[in-house]
């Protein structure tokens, strides 16, 4: 679906076409409500569909997203978190990061996550640690080459725009109308049963597709990962 038709699925689910009471608006804002819960949801099972991967290079064991830019794929610089943050890269979650080898342009060393400066800094063998404090990037060591960030931002749909591009899950895009009119119920009337028992049907068919629908066969081999992959 584009932005167009999911309009109208929506307006058909709530049952209202009167603008004068619901305006085009407000359809635009609830759809863009229930897009944020749908990509959260799709995130649970695969992070790589809404993915973006950027580059920076920090020259301080401390990276702030929130002053400093980081650079698209395009080569564009961005902004990833804070007041100034550019529409379509403010930060959602992390993926990974990693330096990428010498000459080459598949990843050497993937860099581990932890949850606090504290186990960053703690003594241990690991240099290729961070963690995300507030805006900042922690790291175990300053580092002297450039990484890899990959990460999911927020959407930056326009739902009120003319058949727009919305995302290449389309046929499960009357999940994000569903969301949308579970906002409406309970700004209009409280819990709606019939509309909560096809939002379970949804999504169980959502994360069915995304757990094995699109790579139908992953399933059926068994891949040692390295976690200490460094070439």
């Amino acid at each position: 679906m584009n932005t167009t038709e999911l309009r109208e699925v929506f307006r058909d689910f709530i049952d209202e076409s009167d603008t004068t009471f619901f305006s085009d608006a407000d359809v635009a804002r609830y759809l863009s409500l229930g897009y944020d819960q749908f990509r959260s949801r799709v995130c649970e099972h695969d992070l790589s569909i809404y993915k973006v991967r950027t580059t920076f290079t920090p020259t301080t064991p401390e990276f702030d997203l929130a002053t400093q830019d980081i650079t698209d794929s395009a080569g564009a610089p961005q902004r990833a978190l804070g007041s100034a943050a550019t529409a379509g890269f403010r930060l959602y979650k992390i993926v990974r990061l990693y330096f990428q080898s010498s000459g080459s342009t598949f990843p050497g060393q993937f860099l581990k996550p932890v949850s606090s400066r504290e186990q960053v800094y703690s003594p241990d063998y690991l240099t290729s640690k961070f963690c995300l404090e507030g805006t900042e990037f922690i790291f175990a060591a300053q580092f002297g080459g450039t990484l890899t960030f990959e990460y999911v931002p927020y959407h930056n749909v326009d739902f009120a725009a003319a058949a727009a591009f919305i995302d290449d899950l389309g046929q499960f895009h009357d999940l994000i109308a569903l969301y949308a009119a579970r906002y409406y119920a309970i700004a209009d009337v409280g819990v709606n049963n019939a509309l909560e028992r096809k939002i379970a049907f949804r999504e169980k068919q959502l994360e069915d597709y995304l757990t094995s629908g699109r790579q139908a066969t992953a399933n059926l081999y068994v891949t040692y990962t390295n976690p200490d992959f460094i070439t």
